[in-house]
């Protein structure tokens, strides 16, 4: 007797064993889904102070050099970015921005305004998650002013508010080549970042 007793017992927990590794098989498999690189869309926009050094190199009116060939001043501003791209890998971003830069510099009875726009390419590399912790990105491409070298580094951090959306601050340095001015602007900007 004591065979059959013992046997529905060995069965229940043969049964018990198989039903725990099947419950656990979707949870593994979900895991796994969790833990594969995330391809999805990146959003990033913001605004923020923009800081500038411009050197005008000297516009020729009619042949005729200006006076003086060059000169600097010391310009501010505010700055608007605006980058798309595709997250790859859970850590890289590649995609485009576009960057806008205002400056206003003072010169005797006169206040002058500029503008620069950057089109680029763009490389985002996250060292947590896309999306999330501390970040560095390199862009480069044309000024739309003259269609010449635009281009510069950034770094930021990014605070998670939610599974797809996080904040946080972004400090940007460009170089922009005009054909009468080389700028080089420094950028600190909040923004909010989809991925």
């Amino acid at each position: 007797m004591r065979p059959l007793v013992a046997l529905p017992s060995a069965l229940s927990s043969a049964l018990l064993a198989v039903a725990a590794v099947t419950l656990s098989v979707p949870c593994r498999a979900q895991t796994a889904q969790a833990e594969e690189p995330n391809r999805a869309l990146f959003f990033r926009g913001g605004t923020g102070l923009n800081l500038a050094s411009i050197r005008e190199t000297g516009a020729s009116i009619n042949g005729v050099p200006s006076d003086p060939p060059t000169s600097d001043h010391f310009a501010y501003g505010y700055g608007i970015d605006l980058e798309l791209g595709v997250s790859l890998a859970r850590h890289v971003v590649l995609g485009g921005a576009v960057y806008l830069m205002n400056s206003r510099y003072e010169e005797p009875g006169v206040i002058r305004e500029r503008g620069n726009m950057i089109v680029a390419a763009l490389v985002d590399g996250f060292f947590v998650r896309t999306g999330q912790g501390p970040h560095v990105l390199g862009f480069a491409g044309v000024n739309n002013l003259a269609a010449r070298f635009a281009g510069g580094v950034g770094a930021g951090y990014d605070f998670k508010l939610s599974e797809r959306w996080s904040v946080g601050p972004l400090a940007r340095v460009a170089y922009v080549d005009s054909t009468y001015d080389r700028t080089i602007a420094a950028t600190l900007d909040v923004v909010a970042t989809f991925n």
